[in-house]
């Protein structure tokens, strides 16, 4: 789907424009909680003892190990905070954290053996709350909204991870 240019948001067109931004500012948590990985019924009981930043790091892990640097920065936390909740699965077995090989200052963490199963699950949890929210779209809205997701993901800058105290 092409952009189509908007014109250069002026009087009734800025006021319109303000109307929508303010409705979507509304419904946005009532979005945040449809789309959460909680919903009817929970999460199942070996995902519900994680905490939803626990199991976003577990995700991001799911595809291949990551160093400590690039988890922050993908979580978008500071090196600090991504180190304790790193600490918290490595003491819970679900996490390995180990030195690089070729630089001993980097750090590498990947899943452990017991977290490969949950993250399977948090996998499948999250595609089957997709599927019941978006249910209510047709194929070509479901399209659509695909578009415009993908634009914003697209264009939207990244912020800059916070940094470490320490950095």
């Amino acid at each position: 789907m092409t952009p189509v240019p908007l014109p250069d948001p002026t009087g009734a067109d800025q006021s319109r424009r303000q109307d929508l931004v303010d409705r979507f500012v509304a419904l946005t948590p009532t979005l945040v909680k449809r789309f959460s990985a909680a919903g009817p019924g929970g999460l199942p009981t070996d995902l519900a003892s994680l905490t939803l930043r626990q199991l976003e790091v577990v995700r991001l892990l799911s595809s291949q190990p990551s160093t400590m640097r690039a988890l922050a920065a993908g979580l978008g936390a500071s090196e600090s905070a991504t180190s304790e909740l790193v600490d918290r699965l490595v003491r819970r077995g679900l996490l390995e954290r180990t030195a690089d090989p070729d630089d001993r200052r980097v750090v590498r963490v990947r899943l452990a053996p017991p977290a490969r199963l949950l993250a399977d699950r948090f996998h499948a949890h999250r595609q089957q709350r997709a599927r019941q929210v978006l249910s209510v779209l047709s194929e070509p809205e479901l399209a659509c909204f695909v578009d415009i997701v993908e634009t914003i993901a697209r264009d939207l800058p990244v912020p800059p991870a916070p940094r470490s105290p320490s950095s």
